[in-house]
């Protein structure tokens, strides 16, 4: 009997020349609360049309449109249908990587996240994420993405208590001007161990019109962990809200900024609560 063949994995031998390159980025990471529940009480296909439909409206807002190009622009050298950041989705987790290691991509990546977490809130799916400043090595074609970066905003996604984001320290302390942004604002983010940390954080509250109310947006549950989560997440909304969150003369504000309605009815409606 002839033996058969084996699989032989050698170890490269390449000289240094051969090592990727790395270079450095912003990263944002994103997860769906709760998502791991959905998957075993609802309807697979429902909540596939429903995912897909959030997947097709984020791919949308990640792009300047034609039908706004003679109206206020943040970017307005951006060309038009060219994507503000790369974007990889994994099961309930998205993935925001800047074209570059530059000032204005950054700030391009940390609006699109702002927007993308409104939309998520209006599709029905509580976001949480970090936002995050650093070495990076990116595969596209075999979907590899390895770094600092990326580590330190998944760890820092999953250490809060809410539903909500925050920015790591190495993106602030390399762009201060991201904390010029109207959707970065200063706050006591709750974290796991019933601790606080001031960080600046994404205020997805600002210019959010909800007709039922952002108390809508987070289902009743017993479950204490899920109800701390959304004590957080009111109490947070409650004070951007006090705070000031709308901007107003809408029309003459950049379209990157403009308010996200949510609601059955036409806009404009007044926003549903308190918070």
């Amino acid at each position: 009997m002839k033996p058969q063949k084996t699989a032989h994995l050698s170890e490269s031998k390449g000289n240094a020349q051969e090592l990727p390159d790395i270079e450095n980025r912003t990263v944002g990471f994103l997860d769906i609360l709760g998502f791991k529940d959905k998957i075993s009480t609802v309807n697979l296909a429902e909540l596939a049309h429903k995912y897909e439909r959030l997947i097709v409206q984020t791919d949308a807002a990640n792009r300047p449109v034609g039908e706004f190009s003679d109206h206020p622009r943040l970017f307005p050298n951006h060309p038009i249908g060219s994507p503000y950041c790369h974007r990889f989705i994994f099961s309930d987790s998205i993935i925001l990587i800047s074209l570059d290691d530059s000032e204005e991509s950054s700030l391009k990546l940390v609006i699109y996240f702002w927007r993308l977490m409104q939309t998520m809130l209006a599709t029905g799916f509580l976001p949480r994420g970090a936002i995050s400043f650093g070495d990076m090595y990116i595969n596209s074609d075999h979907q590899i993405f390895l770094g600092t970066a990326l580590t330190e905003a998944a760890v820092l996604e999953g250490l809060q208590e809410w539903s909500g984001a925050c920015l790591h320290p190495s993106l602030t302390e390399k762009f201060p001007n991201v904390q010029s942004l109207p959707m970065i604002t200063k706050y006591d983010v709750p974290l796991k161990n019933q601790s606080q940390e001031e960080l600046y954080t994404v205020n997805w509250r600002f210019n959010l019109i909800v007709e039922n109310g952002t108390g809508s947006l987070f289902l009743d549950n017993d479950d204490p962990r899920v109800l701390r989560k959304k004590e957080n997440f009111l109490a947070y909304a409650k004070l951007m809200r006090k705070k000031g969150a709308y901007i107003k003369n809408e029309n003459q504000l950049p379209v990157e900024l403009r308010s996200c309605w949510i609601g059955g009815k036409e806009p404009p409606f007044p926003h549903g609560d308190e918070y």
